[in-house]
Formats: C-alpha cells, sequence, structure tokens
C-alpha cells in the first residue's frame, strides 16, 4: 500500500509539472517548447549576451537551442568575473597555496579556451575584461610602509607570506602575460585586467629613519626571481581604446619601447615596477607611446630604486591626471599642455614640476614630512590661497 502510494503521488507530480509547462502550437518544433525568443533579431540576442556578467553564462546558453548554439562567439564583449570554488582554496590549511595555483592555472586555461573559440567566427572583439580573486580576499589595501615611512612589514608575517606569494606569483604573472597578449593580439578596444591578491604583511612600527626606503629588498632580488611580467615581444594594439592594468602588486618590468597608436584612456594600479622603471613609466605616459592619451589614473604604483629618480611626462593632449601613491620618486616633472584636471595624492616627491597652463582644477596631498622644496612653472588660472599652519 504504501509503495502504491508513493507512485501515485509521483505520477500526480509529474503531471502537475507538465500542467505548469507552457503550451505551444503542434506544429512547432522542439526548440519553440523551451525557447520563447528565437524568433528575435540575432543583433537582438547578441545585445541580450552581451550584458550577462560572465562569459561563461554566454557559453552556456548554446545548451538552450539550436538557435542560440554558437551564437554566443558572435558577442562583442567578454567579461570574465571569477566565482567561489573555481578561483581558490577557500580554508587556510596546509596546502592552500597550492590549491590557490591549480586554480588560477585552471582559470586561466578556461579563458584562454573561450577567447580562442570566440576569435574563431571572425568578429572583432570589442571588450576583453578578465577579473582574478584570490579566496577571502574583500579588499586591496595600500601596504602601510608605503604610506607610513615609519613603518616596515613585520618579521612575524614573512616568512609565510613571502612562501604563498612565491609559490601563487608565477603562476599569477604566466595567465597575465597571456591574457595581456591575447587582448592585443585580437585586437580588442577595450581591456581589463584586474588580479586581486593576498594584500601586504600587516605593519610594525619601529624607530624613526631617513626616507630612503630600503624595507624594499623585502621583495627580494628581482633579477633572480622568475615572478616579473615582461612586456616585451607582445603583438602591437593598433585598435585598444581603454586599458585598465591592476596587477595585485605583481612586478612589471616595462619595454623600452612601445607604442599605443590609439590609446585614449589608460589605469594602472596595484604595480611594483622594476628598477629603473621611473624613465620607462613616464615614456610610457607620454606622447612618445600614447599620442592620443586623453585621461591618465595611475593608483598604489611602487617604483623600486626610485629614490633619486626622476619622471618626466609629456603628454600634448592629456586633459585628466589622477595620481594617488605613486612611490619612490624624487623628482616628478610634468609638461601638459591641455591639462584641465589633477588630481595628487599622498606625494612624496621632493621636487614637484608642473607646466599646465590650462589647468582648471587642481587637488594635491603630501605625505608627512614630504612637501616639496618648490612648487615650480604651476601656470594655471586657478585661484590659490596659501595658508599659513
Amino acid at each position: 500500500m504504501d509503495s502504491t502510494t508513493a507512485v501515485e503521488k509521483q505520477a500526480a507530480a509529474r503531471s502537475a509539472k507538465r500542467a505548469r509547462r507552457p503550451t505551444t502550437p503542434p506544429d512547432a518544433g522542439d526548440d519553440a517548447a523551451v525557447d520563447l525568443i528565437s524568433g528575435l533579431d540575432d543583433d537582438v540576442l547578441l545585445r541580450v549576451l552581451s550584458l550577462l556578467p560572465d562569459a561563461s553564462d554566454a557559453v552556456r546558453t548554446g545548451a538552450l537551442s539550436r538557435r542560440w548554439r554558437g551564437l554566443w562567439t558572435r558577442v562583442a564583449a567578454l567579461r570574465f568575473a571569477p566565482r567561489p570554488g573555481f578561483t581558490g582554496a577557500t580554508t587556510a590549511a596546509a596546502g592552500a597555496a597550492a590549491e590557490q595555483r591549480a586554480a588560477i592555472e585552471r582559470y586561466a586555461a578556461f579563458i584562454d579556451g573561450v577567447v580562442a573559440r570566440r576569435a574563431q567566427s571572425g568578429c572583432a572583439i570589442e571588450s576583453l575584461s578578465i577579473v582574478y580573486t584570490t579566496s577571502g580576499i574583500q579588499k586591496q589595501r595600500t601596504p602601510a610602509y608605503v604610506t607610513d615611512p615609519l613603518a616596515i612589514p613585520g618579521p612575524t608575517w614573512w616568512p609565510k607570506a613571502e612562501r604563498d606569494m612565491q609559490q601563487l606569483m608565477p603562476s599569477c604573472v604566466r595567465a597575465a602575460r597571456c591574457w595581456i597578449c591575447n587582448a592585443f593580439r585580437h585586437g580588442v578596444k577595450s581591456f581589463v585586467l584586474d588580479l586581486r591578491l593576498p594584500p601586504a604583511p600587516p605593519p610594525m612600527r619601529v624607530p624613526p629613519v631617513p626616507p630612503l626606503y630600503s624595507w624594499w629588498g623585502y621583495y627580494g632580488d628581482e633579477e633572480e626571481e622568475e615572478d616579473v611580467l615582461l612586456l616585451d615581444g607582445l603583438p602591437c594594439p593598433d585598435r585598444l581604446e581603454t586599458l585598465h592594468l591592476a596587477l595585485g602588486d605583481a612586478r612589471l618590468r616595462l619595454p623600452s619601447t612601445v607604442k599605443f597608436a590609439s590609446l585614449a584612456h589608460l589605469s594602472l594600479e596595484r604595480i611594483n615596477i622594476t628598477t629603473g622603471g621611473a624613465h620607462l613609466l613616464g615614456r610610457l605616459v607620454s606622447s612618445a607611446s600614447c599620442p592620443h592619451l586623453q585621461k591618465l589614473r595611475m593608483r598604489n604604483i611602487y617604483l623600486r630604486g626610485g629614490v633619486n629618480e626622476e619622471m618626466r611626462i609629456e603628454a600634448n593632449v592629456l586633459s585628466e591626471l589622477w595620481i594617488d601613491t605613486v612611490a619612490v620618486l624624487t623628482s616628478l616633472k610634468l609638461t601638459t599642455p591641455r591639462l584641465r584636471a589633477l588630481h595628487m595624492y599622498e606625494c612624496s616627491y621632493e621636487v614637484l614640476t608642473i607646466s599646465a597652463p590650462r589647468l582648471e582644477e587642481l587637488a594635491i596631498s603630501f605625505q608627512p614630512n614630504f612637501t616639496p622644496r618648490w612648487l615650480e612653472k604651476l601656470r594655471s588660472k586657478v585661484a590659490c590661497c596659501a595658508c599659513e599652519a
């Protein structure tokens, strides 16, 4: 009796489920029962797919019906957002670093496969966005030894933090270079790469010392390590108009010559540039490399060996410039004839030279004890009021 009752209940449930399904004309195909918008134009469906938050969602729509199969390969914008359980370890137990390393390798392989399949369609990729987040990281913070000259990473945290980063960083660097190469090769107009890696160890207060930034040696001998992102030999990004690189404090070695012929908007965040990079960074964001650059943002850029180095930015068409914590640098010279908005925060430059005759908006804040000796060639129509403390 019990088994009969159970069978009857299952049959009733199936009947109720069938009753809830939408009815279709008897002459409709199999796809009509599951795909009620298949009659829409391709442009409309592609627009719908382009609004999905993650490219994996677009790929899965191919299972809906024959109408959707392969349609995602023509979407103009691809966004890759990490998901729980796919991008890294979920605990801090032993082996978590290895788990994170394997996770980013899986993530990189998935993205490379999707981009390669998308490129076979013959349609240009207009926008590519890639975000990688290690589990448990909610917010990136500026290391205290950059914003506070009297703080250095606590030695109690060095062994584990350094060991974890040494294991994770090479995989991140390899993946990042591959993604950048793919973006440049496929001629995207907009490229976003955001690596959200574990933050630096918490600081420890020490007695006052001269601001020589000797504690940057914490990162080791960059010439002997393999976790440096190299941009040499990459395809020429002729169509690139917007570029956002946030590399999670990974080391970046800038090329001596590079050309972004169409780049108009550039954002650089959380990047540790190798020794001697001040000159190359200045050249990268100047008209020599980016003749059409209009908006530039640099935030949490760490220049190894920047003491006694000067960075010159000569940008003929730049209109907006935001600089937030670009250290360590002794001198910064700006030659920006069309600059209208300039925001600089947490400055630690001894010499700051600004030539901006069309400047309309100005905001500058300096770190304690790092006010420059002078401000030269500040030519603008901005009304400035100097107040003595």
